[in-house]
């Protein structure tokens, strides 16, 4: 999949990290859903650096499915996800983040 281009150019966007739908085979024929929130924002907060990681931490940590995150913490997610999560979560974030409205 390439997501580079989508990625690029989203704007302010909501996500709810509370019910990501993650395939769980290679063939993405099985998916389950996951609340990543507490996971992910413990994972900003703990390997991130700076102010920007510190306050998307609390925004996912006590967000819901109505919060909107703008085009720097969108960017901001998918670095750390990348670098720090499952190919499985990497796609799941991918597609949360070039979901249409």
């Amino acid at each position: 999949m390439d997501f580079t281009n989508k990625l690029n150019n989203y704007k302010a966007m909501k996500l709810d990290f509370e019910h990501i739908d993650i395939y769980i085979d290679i063939e993405r024929t099985k998916c389950v859903q996951k609340n990543l929130k507490k996971d992910f924002a413990n994972l900003l907060y703990t390997m991130g650096n700076g102010i920007e990681c510190h306050a998307l931490a609390l925004k996912i940590f006590n967000g819901d499915a109505q919060t909107e995150y703008d085009e720097r913490e969108c960017q901001l997610i998918k670095q750390f996800c990348e670098q720090y999560c499952a190919p499985t979560v990497i796609d799941a974030v991918n597609l949360l983040l070039t979901k249409k409205e």
